[in-house]
């Protein structure tokens, strides 16, 4: 019950692993001065550790290592018979924890920052392709201002030579007949 009740602060290890980290190794540093859980409370501490390193950052990953490291150093000193086999056993699974925790949060950082490049470079394609589309539309826009501008202008000069011809019959005749 007591190892059950050390390990219980690891459900809260998503949203506050270092709490759950110091929680549990209280629990288990109380086990260990009841009973004798070694391989079980070096398996639960890795698990924490694990958590802390995945969710965290390097450098707090690497402080938190080095405390635990220094922890189960002198835990083994203190209650077993064979310390450098013991010792080296656990301080491996620690490091085994914290690097793969490490790894973890390094891929998972790869990750969202590729996912985050691949949105931002959709979005740059977005925004080029509605920028061509404007820049059609105002090439557009302009030849069709050109194209009425012009044939307004036609419509101006044939007006403005109908006005002065109105007043001279027999040019307007003469230009009929040559047409």
């Amino acid at each position: 019950v007591l190892a059950l009740l050390a390990a219980v602060p690891l459900a809260w290890s998503s949203s506050a692993p270092l709490s759950a980290l110091l929680c549990t190794t209280a629990g288990l540093l109380v086990c260990l001065a009841v009973f004798q859980p070694y391989d079980v409370a070096t398996a639960v501490l890795a698990v924490a550790l694990y958590r802390v390193a995945s969710l965290g950052d390097r450098r707090r990953s690497l402080l938190v290592g080095a405390a635990a490291s220094a922890l189960v150093v002198s835990i083994v000193v203190v209650v077993s018979d064979s310390v450098a086999a013991n010792a080296a056993i656990r301080l491996g699974v620690i490091i085994v924890a914290l690097v793969v925790g490490d790894t973890v949060r390094s891929r998972r950082e790869l990750r969202e920052a590729r996912d985050e490049r691949d949105r931002r470079i959709a979005q740059e394609r977005e925004q080029e392709s509605l920028r061509r589309l404007a820049d059609e539309r105002l090439r557009v826009a302009r030849e069709l201002h050109d194209t009425v501008a012009h044939a307004l202008v036609a419509i101006n000069v044939s007006a403005g030579v109908a006005a002065h011809l109105r007043g001279n019959d027999e040019v307007l005749t003469e230009i009929m007949a040559v047409s």
